[in-house]
């Protein structure tokens, strides 16, 4: 017991000298949603409605980053972030987000850990503008890649007269001999550029042995060893005075077996500001799968949210939010009202 207080009197010591010396910044946000949803079931069975307490799309967290200059120009970094789950106080492993201690200089910026990864930072330009119940991640309604690695290195470059590039790679640390492979090894890559009022990007992701995909349209896929999942992503946002549009093109691609997973997916958003008050909407739209190159019937969809949020001050906004799926057939077609509360510190 003595010994356990020692080392906390310690670290208490060392981590108050670092935050006095300004070389760590504490971070993060507490987002609590109250959500009324119903599942939308369509195949004859009772849909369930409910109301809930939840963090929506942008959950809780917290996180410390802070760097070192090391001189000539190099400086040491590092940042850990943690989910926190505010509704519930269930456990959420230590830097279950980000996890990464690097070097970065006029190069540009590379570390060693885990986290997102430069195909889910582009798929972000459409996600961050939900808060509610639902996302606008592209990639999310096929599932065919991890938005974050672990055991991984990255690259950030610097920027080029606003063009920049990034690289992940994250190894699996097996390995199949009979297959002659790695299994897991993940690789992301992205280019991006800014302009003025212009964005645009450009994203590669492959994951051997990958996460299954889209379960409505082929429950029965299962990932194998040595299969790939790959997605492929453009993007571009304009922003006009207070308005901002976005438009996004996914590729999904999932091998297992013999068969080969295929759909293309449109994403568009718009927000407009006023005052403290910002308006938002978007869709996703997948459409036909394909499997084995035989399109799939009533594998069409729709995934769309529309909402507002209102700056209480710079660091607290409140929210409302409707999203929701529409699918053909007899797939789901749920649908959710959010209103929440998000304070950034």
């Amino acid at each position: 017991m003595r010994t356990t207080l020692i080392a906390a009197a310690v670290l208490g010591a060392l981590s108050a000298t670092a935050f006095a010396d300004g070389s760590v910044q504490l971070y993060g946000q507490v987002n609590v949603v109250g959500i009324y949803s119903d599942n939308g079931l369509n195949n004859g069975t009772a849909s369930t409605k409910k109301l809930s307490i939840d963090q929506g799309n942008t959950p809780s967290r917290i996180g410390f980053k802070g760097e070192e200059d090391l001189g000539d120009g190099l400086k040491a970094w590092f940042q850990i972030e943690t989910r926190v789950n505010t509704d519930d106080a269930a456990n959420s492993a230590f830097a279950s987000r980000e996890g990464w201690v690097g070097l970065q200089g006029d190069f540009g910026k590379v570390g060693l850990g885990r986290g997102k990864t430069p195909y889910t930072n582009v798929a972000d330009t459409f996600d961050g503008l939900v808060d509610g119940a639902r996302n606008l991640a592209i990639y999310s309604p096929d599932s065919v890649i991890s938005n974050r690695f672990d055991n991984a290195i990255r690259f950030d470059s610097a920027s080029f007269s606003g063009l920049t590039f990034a690289a992940m790679y994250g190894t699996g640390e097996t390995k199949d001999d009979a297959a002659k492979l790695d299994n897991n090894d993940k690789v992301s890559l992205a280019v991006r550029y800014t302009a003025g009022p212009l964005f645009l990007a450009a994203a590669y992701n492959n994951e051997t042995n990958g996460v299954n995909p889209d379960t409505k349209v082929n429950p029965d896929k299962k990932a194998e060893n040595g299969r790939d999942s790959t997605g492929y992503l453009l993007a571009g946002t304009y922003t006009i005075d207070a308005i901002k549009l976005g438009l996004g093109y996914q590729r999904a691609e999932k091998e297992a077996a013999a068969v080969k997973f295929k759909r293309d997916s449109f994403v568009t958003t718009v927000s407009y500001a006023m005052g403290p008050t910002t308006l938002k909407g978007g869709a996703i739209f997948g459409s036909k799968a394909k499997v084995a190159g035989v399109s799939q019937d009533n594998s069409q969809f729709v995934r769309y949210t529309i909402g507002a949020k209102h700056a209480l001050s710079k660091r607290t906004a409140a929210l409302v939010e409707f999203s929701g799926d529409e699918t053909k057939g007899n797939n789901a077609d749920p649908k959710a009202l959010s209103v929440g509360l998000l304070h950034s510190f």
